[in-house]
């Protein structure tokens, strides 16, 4: 059990188990799903989590890959977080059809295609790694029910 009431002079206490902090290690390596659309729940994206050393890494990677060794005071951001999702940060994707209605196989390369197209740098791009960034996303989902549920109380 997650959380239990307790009574403490006269203020009603609810403490919570560690367990509620632990970050599911499936979601971790393979991403977590991600819905960029709230009317489109079936619509995802498994992205990996941000600030993770080994994303700092990948990013590091990346802003050299655009910008070379020496990069200008001010970059694009939009535009290398584009290259990591399409690089290393999406994982997989469901639901995700292309302008005709045909579903979209993940490939890395189709991954590329969709994040370095600059018709989606300034919504889809930003969307998911504002995703990426909610600890939430990454926690055991049964840990998450709790929280939720705490919430409600």
């Amino acid at each position: 059990m997650f959380f239990r009431k307790r009574k403490e002079e006269k203020n009603e206490q609810i403490s919570a188990s560690i367990t509620c902090f632990k970050e599911d290690e499936d979601k971790i390596k393979n991403g977590a799903p991600i819905y960029p659309m709230p009317d489109n729940a079936d619509l995802f994206f498994n992205v990996l989590r941000v600030g993770t050393f080994e994303q700092q890494k990948q990013m590091a990677d990346v802003q050299k890959a655009v910008y070379g060794f020496n990069p200008p005071r001010q970059v694009d951001n939009n535009l290398l977080w584009a290259h990591w999702l399409g690089n290393y940060g999406v994982t997989s994707w469901g639901y995700l059809e292309d302008e005709k209605g045909n579903e979209l196989k993940f490939t890395r390369e189709t991954c590329r295609k969709i994040f370095l197209d600059e018709s989606h740098r300034n919504f889809l791009v930003p969307t998911l790694i504002s995703g990426a960034n909610d600890a939430y996303a990454y926690l055991h989902d049964e840990a998450f029910e709790a929280i939720e549920e705490l919430k409600k109380r």
